[in-house]
């Protein structure tokens, strides 16, 4: 089925409360176009993973990703997907394991220094920070 998607809002909240984790909140819409009518969807998404840096991929990466909260607006029907299968949240760590949540800049010479440093990775209040291991 033809879908357009967009992203209307993304938000990012490291270290909340402490916690080695970070929260993504994602507010999207979409457009399904089946047999000549026009479905819009609004989804909106909060999860929770742990970050860890892959020093060969020079990016930071979520796993074991939890669905905190989530509410869907299609056709008619308003709910959550609190009951969001384990396949679903199987793509969702697919994906997340392959696509990098940051990357770190190669062009900036002093990241480039850093980034050839065994480098231990922290998350604190508000910051992922990778420094050098000792």
């Amino acid at each position: 089925l033809p879908v357009q998607f967009d992203v209307n809002d993304l938000s990012v909240n490291i270290g909340p409360d402490n916690r080695d984790v970070v929260v993504l909140g994602a507010d999207s819409s979409a457009e399904i176009n089946a047999f000549a009518l026009k479905y819009p969807v609004r989804l909106k998404l909060q999860i929770e993973g742990s970050p860890f840096y892959d020093s060969e991929k020079k990016a930071v990466f979520l796993r074991n990703i939890k669905l905190l909260d989530s509410s869907v607006d299609a056709g008619g029907f308003k709910g959550n997907l609190g009951a969001l299968d384990s396949q679903a949240m199987d793509v969702i760590n697919a994906f997340l394991a392959v696509n990098p949540v940051y990357t770190l800049n190669m062009d900036d010479p002093k990241m480039m220094l850093l980034s050839k440093l065994p480098l231990d990775m922290k998350v604190v209040e508000g910051a992922i920070k990778l420094v050098p291991r000792l």
